[in-house]
């Protein structure tokens, strides 16, 4: 990875496209590859984990590893909700998810529409992103690679 790379939060879609080919394997057309990558991403309001995560899942289900087929499969690994791409991310480069993520997902899908439940959620919110800030503030590592796609495979 290069030195300089930004953080999680913050990849450009050349450095996504970066660490899609080193994530995959694949080959890539770097200028081409970003145009269509960052179209998609706003396009589709999609942050940088979200597609993060998508090429570790992208990996895992073996596609063509190229970028414009994983862009035509969208639907196959993005994760809507920014807060559950960040909180998936998050808990697999660290080895170790956040116990808010689950309580997070448990009451977002709940539908449970009292005052306990939305305190609950909006608390559960919190520690998540506070876990997710401080996992995901680090640029991405050869280590985290490795871990990414030993999580990926295990699930």
């Amino acid at each position: 990875m290069k030195a300089n790379m930004n953080t999680y939060s913050r990849l450009n879609a050349p450095e996504l496209v970066d660490l899609f080919s080193r994530i995959t394997g694949g080959r890539t057309i770097r200028a081409r590859d970003a145009s269509m990558l960052k179209k998609m991403m706003v396009e589709e309001g999609l942050e940088a984990v979200q597609v993060v995560l998508g090429i570790y899942i992208w990996k895992a289900i073996g596609e063509a590893m190229d970028v414009p087929a994983f862009l035509r499969g969208k639907g196959r690994w993005v994760v809507d909700d920014a807060l559950e791409a960040r909180g998936e991310l998050s808990g697999m480069l660290s080895g170790n998810p956040s116990p808010s993520y689950w309580v997070y997902l448990d009451l977002r899908d709940g539908g449970m529409a009292d005052a306990r439940a939305t305190a609950a959620l909006e608390v559960a919110k919190k520690e998540l992103e506070k876990f997710c800030d401080t996992t995901l503030s680090q640029p991405p590592s050869a280590s985290h690679y490795r871990i990414g796609l030993a999580r990926v495979y295990r699930q």
